[in-house]
């Protein structure tokens, strides 16, 4: 029994082991189009649960379950006029390397979000024609994060990161470069 607590004092102290996490923040996906806006709310909120292994104090692996919202715009051209919505979800895998100073942590991580893409598109066209466009797309596409941790215990720390996601396909339902800045706390076992 004491040899256990001390494995798991060993595997804390040294960063090596699994763990969890939870972030939470805002997403924002862009919003150049060739038409006026006269409407929109192109950020969400964002949401990410993860779970990793680290290898040692500098590398890991973590999965994750991401949902990244969803934006709305409201569309004119002369006399056409249409509210679209973009949002994305999905898991993803990747790597993470880390730089240890302290109880601080900077952390650059990187891998394949694999997402599940929906957009709509419903208004009216220039001549009266109802428009009624939904697209789904699921693919697999590259994902960036730079952060930092600190370390409050040999157990919890709190992140913050900025996330830079590519989401979806750009024949089907457009494609984004979504940015995200969230707030985290991970749970080392």
């Amino acid at each position: 029994m004491a040899s256990s607590g001390i494995t798991c004092a060993h595997a804390a102290d040294s960063g090596v082991g699994w763990y969890t996490g939870v972030n939470v923040g805002r997403s924002s996906f862009p919003s150049e189009r060739d038409v006026s806006i006269v409407g929109q709310d192109s950020s969400d909120t964002e949401f990410t649960v993860s779970a990793g292994y680290r290898f040692s104090r500098y590398i890991g692996m973590e999965a994750s379950y991401l949902d990244l919202g969803e934006a709305t715009l409201s569309l004119v051209n002369g006399p056409a006029h249409a509210l679209f919505t973009f949002g994305s979800k999905g898991t993803s895998f990747g790597l993470i390397a880390a730089w240890p100073l302290g109880r601080w942590e900077p952390f650059l991580r990187g891998g394949v979000f694999f997402a599940q893409t929906r957009s709509t598109l419903i208004g009216v066209s220039d001549t009266g024609e109802p428009i009624d466009e939904r697209n789904d797309a699921r693919t697999g596409q590259a994902y960036e994060t730079l952060g930092v941790r600190f370390r409050f215990t040999d157990h919890w720390n709190t992140s913050v990161q900025l996330d830079r996601t590519t989401v979806s396909e750009k024949d089907r339902t457009g494609q984004a470069v979504m940015i995200g800045f969230t707030l985290g706390a991970q749970y080392r076992f």
